[in-house]
This record gives structure tokens, sequence and C-alpha cells, in this order.
């Protein structure tokens, strides 16, 4: 697990075109795809994940999700089936989901797609929610959030300007900036800048200051632990 109390991530980390995934046959009804992952933050521990993934085209086996995980579409679109009712629902470059751990689904997949993630593997952090209707697709325009059972997982569209004092945080979390910008000041006084279309992420109980624009809207993830 990483020191680090902020990480930039980039959409193509040095050396993503080499770490090819490992793949399980079982785990597709179709041919395997090839598959690239990198991970900016890999707590076993807990189960928390956060990086970039790509994927050509495939359809995963159906069946429960295995995790909690959110996502932002970087490249490409997907289909997501509901084996319950047979609804398909398409998430396309741009837009930020949630799949709940547990949720009876199919993954499509028609040409390439690239991802952001933050997944929770911890059934004691995100327990199995197998009554689950639908993934949540964040909207930036209705800021529909979603929330865990455990209310402990946190997922939506932040879009207003503020400026803290320094102050530690309380849960890990991702951001994704739609727009404007946003300056962290690290406990080492040392400044990070993002702006429209930069991801980044915060370690729990780092003590930071945090100064955005007054047109700053991003998706962003809080996990509580």
């Amino acid at each position: 697990m990483t020191t680090q109390s902020i990480i930039r991530l980039s959409v193509n980390p040095e050396g993503f075109a080499d770490n090819v995934d490992e793949l399980d046959a079982d785990s597709f009804a179709s041919a395997l795809p090839t598959q690239h992952s990198f991970d900016y933050v890999s707590d076993e521990e807990l189960g928390v994940y956060v990086g970039v993934w790509d994927t050509t085209s495939m359809q995963e086996s159906a069946g429960a999700y295995e995790f909690e995980e959110f996502m932002v579409v970087l490249e490409g679109f997907a289909e997501i089936k509901n084996n319950k009712t047979d609804q398909i629902t398409k998430v396309s470059a741009g837009q930020a989901f949630v799949i709940p751990r547990g949720f009876d689904c199919q993954w499509i997949q028609n040409g390439y797609l690239k991802k952001f993630y933050f997944i929770v593997d911890n059934e004691q952090l995100c327990a199995s929610n197998k009554d689950a209707n639908n993934i949540t697709i964040i909207d930036q325009d209705t800021l529909q959030k979603y929330q865990n059972k455990q209310q402990n997982f946190h997922a939506g569209v932040d879009n207003y300007s503020y400026k803290s004092s320094q102050s530690a945080v309380a849960a890990q979390r991702f951001i994704y900036v739609l727009s404007g910008q946003v300056t962290v000041t690290d406990e080492h006084n040392i400044k990070h800048e993002f702006s429209a279309g930069d991801a980044f992420y915060l370690a729990k109980s780092k003590a930071l200051i945090w100064q955005a624009s007054e047109n700053f809207q991003s998706y962003f993830v809080h996990l509580y632990h």
C-alpha cells in the first residue's frame, strides 16, 4: 500500500501496454480478450484497488459481480445486462457508474474500452447486495449519487467551490475533474494542481488544504472505514 497522500492518475501509465492481464476462460462467455491493468493503489489487506484498465471486445460470464466498483469510462462504451430483467444499460466515454457487489449481471463489450476504477473487494466493507436492481450511472445533470448498503461507499458529483483549512481526510477518495480547477496542498505544504480530465487519489488520515474554483465539478468516490 502506498504511503503517498496524493496520487495523480494517468490514462497511460508507464509500462501499461506491457502489463497484460492473465485471464481465466471460465470468466468469459466469449473468446479471451486482451486486457491491461495498472494499480496506482493496491491494498490487499483492505481489498482496495485504484487504477486504469482496458479491454478489447468480449462478453464476461453472467453472474454476481464479485466486488463493489466505481468506474469512469475514458474511451469506448460498454453494455451491462441485468440478468434478472434482461435490461441492458449502456455507458459511454465521459460517464461514471457503479456496479454493486453481488449484482447479477453480464458485461458485454463491443470494441475497445478504457476506464479508471475504484474497487473494494472486501465483504466486510462492502457486503453483497443481491437485491440490487441495476447499475447506478452518476449523472452530471441530475447529480445522481450512489451509496452502498453499509453507507460507507459513496459516489457522486461534486459541483461547488470552496476552500478548506488544513484537516484530516476521513476517507479514501478518488476524484475525476470534469470542469474547473482544484489545488490540494499536502502535509508537506506541496501544492498539487488538477484541472478538467485529471484524476487523483487522496489517502485517508492525511492533513490537506483544498481550494476549488467557482466552476469546479468532479466525479468522486469516498470510502469510509
